[in-house]
């Protein structure tokens, strides 16, 4: 009897060490810095990072707070980034302190140490500073757009001392050599514009009841395309000057086209965050009504220009029997 209890014991012990989840493999969004002490006014490039512990995902949000009094946050960066469709960019509200940021992952991503994106702080004071991620959704890409539960989120302390001061040189002949101060790299400024991409023009029934539009995508590696504009220039009237082109206007994709009917050339500019862009030009098509128009207008020309030289050499024929 006494030994029954005991295996029965045994077994409620294994049953929930078994089957109670093991935090040790929940998935993680944390932050990653090289060192953990730094020095005021230098540059600390902290990356945000997820690892899904293996399990495919297609979604992140959430939000960095940061202490605004003792850190000042001087870029945001993306490029690099495992999310290639942003609903909501990496963007910092300096007045709330925070850095909120959505976007999705096309295909999905598994690995244990995805880039989202880095920022770069410069602290302020002497102390420490702590970031911290709230908020933050995971979705499984398994087709159902299920939260992921039980995802780590770690916040980040890190220690700010003085300024190491570098003593001047003196006249003595005893030269002491100058402390090396360790400098945080800091990815170098974003000169490089988007990469090359290819607009398509199109029309569908469900896009604007069957209207022309320019669908667009362009890539940029170094801080991310964050800005699309858009430009009509009208086929055949753009030759007397530029006055019938529209204005440069902000975009998203798709974009419904001023020109509808008319053909015309139309340029997309990618911009990058440091401001950078490339321009791309695809040419619509005329519309088939305007088509017939047009055809219908030119062999009206083509017949008076016919009928005109016609009389003409008629009138000169007679004149010369006369």
């Amino acid at each position: 009897m006494i030994f029954s209890k005991i295996t029965k014991n045994i077994f409620l012990f294994l049953s929930l060490f078994l089957f109670l989840p093991i935090s040790l493999n929940a998935q993680s969004v944390s932050f990653g810095t090289s060192k953990s002490t730094y020095e005021v006014g230098s540059s600390i490039l902290v990356s945000v990072v997820i690892n899904t512990q293996g399990q495919s995902i297609n979604t992140i949000g959430g939000q960095v707070s940061f202490p605004t009094d003792k850190v000042t946050i001087t870029d945001v960066r993306y490029g690099n980034s495992i999310i290639s469709l942003w609903v909501d960019k990496p963007a910092v509200n300096s007045s709330s302190g925070t850095i909120k940021f959505t976007g999705g992952i096309p295909g999905g991503y598994s690995g244990s140490n995805g880039s989202v994106f880095t920022f770069v702080a410069r602290p302020n004071t002497v102390g420490s500073v702590t970031f911290n991620l709230n908020d933050v959704h995971v979705l499984a890409n398994d087709g159902s757009g299920a939260e992921v539960p039980g995802v780590k989120t770690p916040s980040l302390s890190l220690t700010i001392t003085t300024a190491t001061i570098v003593p001047s040189k003196t006249t003595t002949t005893t030269v002491t050599p100058a402390p090396v101060k360790t400098v945080e790299p800091v990815q170098p400024p974003d000169v490089i514009a988007p990469e090359s991409f290819v607009p398509l023009i199109g029309h569908h029934p469900s896009v604007a009841d069957d209207a022309f539009f320019v669908s667009f995508f362009a890539v940029d590696k170094d801080s991310g395309v964050t800005q699309y504009k858009i430009q009509e220039s009208p086929t055949i009237i753009s030759i007397f000057g530029s006055y019938f082109d529209t204005p440069w206007e902000e975009a998203t994709s798709p974009y419904v086209l001023k020109y509808q009917r008319w053909g015309s050339t139309v340029s997309v500019k990618a911009i990058d965050q440091a401001g950078n862009f490339a321009i791309s030009k695809v040419s619509k098509p005329f519309s088939n009504n305007m088509i017939l128009v047009l055809m219908a207008v030119l062999s009206v020309i083509v017949f008076l220009v016919t009928r005109f030289f016609t009389i003409r050499k008629m009138r000169h024929h007679l004149r010369k029997k006369v």
